[in-house]
């Protein structure tokens, strides 16, 4: 799950001033490269007048930087550990979290997207619950010591009716093969705990050709092999990484 809106989280983090520029700016003016530095209000318009995508990509740049720096000692111990590259680490925890700004990362500190089905059916046992409990009954429940919560999340499907999600009330919606369904998410106590159950998800047999990959630092075939086995739904979703992982690389070689 991946959010879709990002533009929107950076433009409240520009602040109540920046939004005001930015409705004055001249959003037609094209992109530069300018120093995101300034000494006043004046530099400061005038940046913001030079267009509405290079505002955003300064933006961006910060929450990407911050999210690298953030993520590279835990990659750095996953590869001590396992051997797995950094890179393959960091790019797809940035891909599926939005680099860190996610409602699923900031919510349950859940990196990867990792779905909590499993986690989600053990706690309905406790609770003499069947696994097929409606979802709506669910949400009804304090979840609030859960170890999952739940989301809404756009699915790219291809059954019709969709026979893989079986409580009932899960599918909110379907137009073609868009899907809006709530999923139960695991929740996490740290970074460092989603990327180690992340660990675990590449060591089962599903994702032996992606582990390989990741061992080897190769990210396209990583790509390529995590979607094979299932990871995501997006038809387009080894090409997302690898355009993530360029921005990754290129922040590590700055």
């Amino acid at each position: 799950m991946k959010p879709k809106d990002q533009k929107t989280i950076l433009y409240v983090a520009l602040g109540g001033v920046g939004l005001y520029l930015l409705s004055k700016s001249q959003s037609s003016a094209p992109a530069s490269s300018s120093d995101s530095s300034s000494s006043g209000p004046l530099d400061f318009l005038s940046t913001v007048t030079s267009g509405i995508t290079d505002t955003i990509g300064m933006a961006t740049g910060s929450l990407q930087s911050n999210f690298v720096a953030t993520m590279t000692p835990i990659a750095q111990a996953i590869q001590a550990q396992w051997g797995i590259d950094p890179l393959i680490t960091i790019t797809q925890a940035a891909l599926e979290s939005a680099w860190g700004a996610s409602g699923l990362t900031k919510k349950a500190n859940n990196l990867y997207g990792y779905t909590g089905d499993a986690a989600l059916n053990t706690w309905l046992s406790s609770h003499g619950l069947a696994s097929n409990t409606p979802m709506d009954q669910i949400q009804a429940m304090d979840l609030s010591a859960a170890p999952f919560i739940i989301l809404q999340t756009h699915e790219e499907v291809s059954a019709d009716p969709i026979t893989f999600f079986v409580r009932p009330n899960d599918v909110v919606s379907q137009s073609g093969t868009d899907a809006i369904i709530l999923r139960p998410f695991r929740r996490y106590d740290s970074w460092a705990s989603s990327v180690n159950d992340w660990v675990q998800l590449l060591r089962n047999k599903r994702y032996a050709a992606a582990w390989q990959d990741a061992l080897a630092g190769d990210l396209q075939s990583f790509a390529n092999d995590i979607y094979a086995g299932g990871y995501a739904t997006e038809s387009d979703y080894p090409t997302q990484i690898v355009s993530v992982g360029d921005e990754v690389s290129g922040i590590q070689t700055a």
